[in-house]
């Protein structure tokens, strides 16, 4: 069970951490770790965005980031359960004796 339980508290947390991320990120139009204005253009290794552009890549790299985040956490906690009851099922039964 103790290993149950770290994987849940891992999981939790990683996929907390990117959930909140891309939640509190939502908003924010970044070029690089610069945030962007209307109007500004994007330049990264030759590669030219408006601030439209970046608004929708910067979109979709957070969708991913919660989604992904969601799963681990559901995906976390279905493990834990399951490993809990699969214990409980492979627990011998303990019945009383009359002697």
């Amino acid at each position: 069970m103790n290993k149950a339980i770290t994987g849940l508290i891992g999981g939790l947390l990683l996929g907390g951490f990117l959930l909140l991320y891309g939640i509190n990120e939502a908003d924010a139009v970044k070029c690089g770790t610069l945030l962007m204005d209307p109007g500004q253009v994007c330049e990264v290794d030759g590669d030219t965005r408006s601030y439209e552009e970046q608004k929708d890549a910067t979109a979709a790299d957070n969708r991913f980031k919660m989604i992904l985040g969601g799963a681990i956490v559901a995906g976390s906690v279905v493990l834990f359960v399951a490993r809990a009851a699969g214990q409980r099922r492979s627990a011998p039964s303990v019945r009383p004796t009359t002697t």
